[in-house]
């Protein structure tokens, strides 16, 4: 918006190089007081005048065109840097969104590992409990689930930062993002293009 206005302005800047070499008609006019001294004789009093000038340059020295020149490319400049602007914008939303959705992918595919982690747990405890495993495979499974937790948790953590990325993008980033309370709802990353705008502009992973 800043680039816009500023552009709107030099193309007025231009439109006034361009007068400089047209006609031009001015009113003076000036109102004062005059006192007139003769040695002898000592005259006072007030005293106006007024005109109306018109001027045409014949040879202002290529000044005008010059002022032309330096005004049109100001204006194009100026359009060149909203379109770089555009594009670095438009890059950093996709950039955004891709991340978005991969830090999702991530989730949904470790959300399903801790999942196997939990129930291999479950196998390796009930297989203790027969005796056809041992202390020390309960204790695997449980440092695997407990791995598995770690990871699920720190890709939840990238995206939520990801989708923070892209609201600040879309220059929607605030102060009042809602954080999941614990114990509220189990995390479920977005399934489509609808509940991902949705989480996002909520400040919140999509919950069930």
């Amino acid at each position: 918006s800043d680039l816009r206005h500023r552009r709107g302005v030099a193309r007025e800047l231009l439109t006034i190089a361009r007068a400089g070499n047209r006609p031009r008609l001015d009113f003076r006019g000036a109102l004062g007081r005059q006192e007139v001294d003769f040695g002898v004789v000592d005259l006072a009093g007030k005293v106006w005048s007024a005109g109306v000038f018109a001027s045409w340059p014949l040879f202002d020295g290529l000044r005008t065109r010059g002022r032309v020149a330096q005004a049109g490319s100001d204006v194009r400049t100026l359009g060149i840097e909203e379109a770089q602007l555009l594009d670095a914008i438009a890059l950093e939303v996709r950039d955004a969104v891709n991340a978005v959705r991969e830090a999702g992918e991530i989730v949904n595919a470790l959300a399903g590992t801790v999942e196997q982690a939990d129930r291999l747990v479950t196998l390796a405890e009930k297989g203790y409990e027969y005796g056809v495993k041992t202390r020390i495979d309960v204790d695997d499974a449980q440092f695997n689930r407990s791995r598995a937790h770690g990871n699920l948790a720190r890709a939840r953590r990238d995206y939520l930062v990801a989708g923070a990325a892209l609201r600040y993008a879309m220059g929607t980033l605030g102060d009042g993002i809602v954080t999941t309370e614990r114990g509220v709802a189990v995390f479920r990353p977005a399934r489509s293009p609808v509940e991902l705008v949705g989480e996002v502009l909520k400040g919140r992973p999509a919950l069930p």
